[in-house]
């Protein structure tokens, strides 16, 4: 007996079938539109966390920018990640220090003005959404970054030499990262050629002509391949030139003398010292020295010390400024400057003793003491194109822990570093930073 069909149902199928594609291609067409918005959000976090970092950097060099300025910064960064993004056009970008109103930062970013947020968002059409009504969607990221204290209490671009098994570098608390240069500077055995202890949280080597840690010296926890170093004092702006002193040669040094950074003692220091005899005690300031400091023979002893309390930055230029100690006794007692409370603006040399100026060429020596050099120094020594020497004895002691060194190359024959650390409490945190997100 045949099935009784009634005419109602006839179609059923088809409209059951329709409906149900309707419904795949609506689920498909928004699973276009989620990866696509997904995509579109990665590239926002990426522009977000660009325009937070840059900001950051530029406050670091100007901490009374504008927030047109910083904003400009930040649309830069946004432009370069985002192609053809408009500031006036479909993509917001909102760039503003952690502490002006409006911002969302957390605590502690929240009161720090070093501290940029970033947020960036953009309206884009939909793909298939907008058959269910969902015309478009606004898919944003943010950003908060700024900068902290770097690991590294040494970093070299070239090479370390310490070849004499006498001596210890302790730093437990940070750590030393070797760039190893291909240029004709780099030694022919290692990037780090040690015969000495060395005690870091981590020894860092980009690469090594040789086994990178010789078979007398003690090196622990080193890691070989790591990430050529940057700069971390790049964003350091030059000490400017005062451009008012008479002198044309170094002055002559012959007994105990106390100078300022100042018009008055400028002649005695801005075309280089000779140092005959006596000791050199300074002033807090900041000191242009557009010439060479130097021991006019190995026999006369080199002592530089520093009114207490104090704070100086030795600036020593791309021209003339050359460290020449070819002493067999250097002393040196000093401690770089410390930034002023707040709401007083930021010393941008806070925490910098030594600055030689990265247009200096490339493996020009600078010479700390030929046979003893001690030092009690709180600071930063930037040395970014020079090579440190000390040879044979040499020292250093901290009555605060904050001892650090960029240099292109280190050359010392006993050293005896104890200890090198990035605290730095005194500065705030250490000299040598680095930017990161916080949020």
């Amino acid at each position: 007996m045949k099935p009784i069909r009634l005419a109602g149902e006839r179609g059923q199928i088809l409209i059951i079938t329709a409906l149900g594609m309707i419904m795949l291609l609506g689920v498909a067409g928004l699973s276009i539109d989620a990866s696509y918005m997904y995509d579109k959000r990665n590239k926002l976090f990426a522009a977000a966390d660009a325009a937070a970092k840059s900001g950051a950097l530029e406050v670091y060099r100007d901490l009374t920018l504008s927030s047109a300025a910083l904003t400009a910064y930040g649309n830069q960064q946004v432009t370069a990640q985002l192609a053809g993004f408009d500031p006036a056009g479909a993509t917001s970008v909102t760039i503003r220090r952690c502490t002006d109103a409006g911002a969302t930062c957390s605590p502690p970013f929240s009161t720090d003005n070093r501290y940029v947020e970033a947020i960036v968002s953009e309206v884009t059409s939909t793909f298939f959404g907008n058959i269910l009504g969902f015309v478009s969607a606004n898919p944003g990221a943010r950003a908060v970054a700024g900068y902290s204290s770097g690991p590294n209490c040494i970093v070299t671009f070239d090479h370390i030499s310490l070849p004499i098994s006498s001596g210890v570098v302790n730093m437990p608390n940070c750590s030393l990262v070797v760039g190893g240069s291909t240029s004709p500077t780099a030694p022919a055995t290692s990037d780090l050629n040690t015969n000495v202890t060395i005690n870091a949280r981590n020894i860092g080597v980009v690469h090594t002509g040789g086994t990178g840690c010789d078979a007398g010296g003690v090196c622990s926890n080193v890691t070989y391949g790591v990430t050529p170093p940057g700069d971390p004092l790049a964003s350091l702006v030059p000490l400017p030139d005062p451009a008012d002193a008479t002198c044309t040669v170094p002055f002559d040094l012959t007994a105990d003398t106390t100078i300022s950074a100042t018009l008055t003692d400028r002649n005695k220091y801005y075309c280089g010292i000779n140092f005959h005899g006596g000791i050199l005690t300074l002033n807090p300031g900041n000191y242009y020295i557009n010439g060479p400091l130097t021991a006019q023979n190995p026999g006369t002893d080199v002592v530089i010390n520093e009114v207490s309390p104090g704070g100086v930055m030795l600036y020593l230029t791309s021209g003339a400024g050359r460290l020449n100690l070819n002493s067999n006794h250097v002393v040196m007692s000093i401690t770089a400057p410390v930034s002023p409370a707040p709401p007083a603006l930021p010393n941008p040399y806070s925490g910098i003793l030594f600055y030689q100026d990265r247009n200096t060429p490339v493996g020009t020596v600078a010479l700390f003491g030929k046979n003893l050099t001690e030092f009690a120094v709180r600071g930063a020594f930037y040395f970014p194109t020079a090579n440190i020497q000390m040879h044979n004895q040499n020292t250093i002691t901290m009555s605060n822990p904050c001892t650090l060194i960029v240099a292109w190359a280190i050359e010392v024959d006993k050293p005896d570093f104890d200890p090198l650390d990035n605290t730095c409490s005194v500065f705030g945190g250490s000299p040598l930073l680095t930017v990161s997100l916080a949020e």
